[in-house]
């Protein structure tokens, strides 16, 4: 387990696993052009790399496993508006917005950005709001959200913390602001039972699980590689009534 954003150990694992020339590595990368430099001499040495769930920009990778972040963000995009009937407030919570922000949940905001301001010109987006992956920082900003935002319908977390949101947003005692969020993990279909997320889109994490494995070994036992370097996950619509 590495700790978000920390680039100097996760690079660092990958030059050791090369120098002990394993056949072939499965990582959830961070995106740091440290990390692309690190996968990059695992190419050169012919072990490929297989990103799962989160991709990296300018590597030379063997594939991407996961989530189409774009058009899962314009899914999101499209559930919101009809939520809101169009009109309202919004804010998208993401994880840091900087260089090392994981690709899907940058790519998640931006399909979401995109749908919202061609199909809802009556949604008005607030600047987006960072949390380093960080539950504390998570409650902090929930809460100044809820504070200062009086009137805010509509809440996007595109990263984790899901459960601190949620728990922020139950406290407040405020009723009818939309929550969407990703993935199907226990405390967040928790919350969808209590009415406190609204729809998460789940990105079938064991399924990528599997697939990676396969696909990497049949690189390794047939040299087969993939019809294509992006094998996308199907998106899952999940709400309280489909538990």
């Amino acid at each position: 387990m590495i700790a978000y954003s920390d680039v100097q150990r996760q690079a660092g694992l990958l030059d050791k696993y090369r120098e002990e020339k394993v056949d072939g590595i499965i990582l959830s990368p961070i995106n740091a052009h440290e990390i692309v430099e690190a996968i990059d001499r695992c190419t050169e040495e012919r072990i490929p790399v297989v990103t799962v769930n989160s991709d990296i920009k300018g590597s030379r990778r063997f594939c991407f496993i996961g989530q189409d972040g774009y058009k899962a963000g314009k899914v999101a995009a499209r559930f919101m508006g009809e939520f809101l009937n169009g009109k309202g407030r919004t804010v998208v919570i993401t994880s840091d917005g900087d260089e090392h922000q994981s690709f899907p949940f940058g790519t998640r905001e931006g399909g979401f950005r995109t749908v919202i301001t061609e199909a809802y010109p009556q949604i008005q987006m607030l600047p987006s709001v960072t949390t380093k992956e960080d539950p504390v920082i998570m409650r902090r900003e929930m809460q100044r959200i809820l504070q200062e935002e009086k009137d805010i319908d509509g809440i996007l977390v595109t990263c984790g913390c899901v459960r601190a949101a949620g728990e922020e947003l139950k406290a407040s005692g405020r009723r009818g602001v939309r929550l969407i969020c990703y993935e199907d993990y226990p405390e967040i279909l928790e919350l969808m039972r209590e009415d406190v997320v609204t729809m998460t889109l789940g990105s079938g994490l064991k399924d990528q699980g599997k697939r990676s494995i396969e696909v990497l070994l049949d690189k390794l036992i047939y040299d087969k590689n993939p019809y294509r370097k992006h094998l996308y996950s199907e998106i899952h619509v999940m709400v309280k009534e489909s538990l």
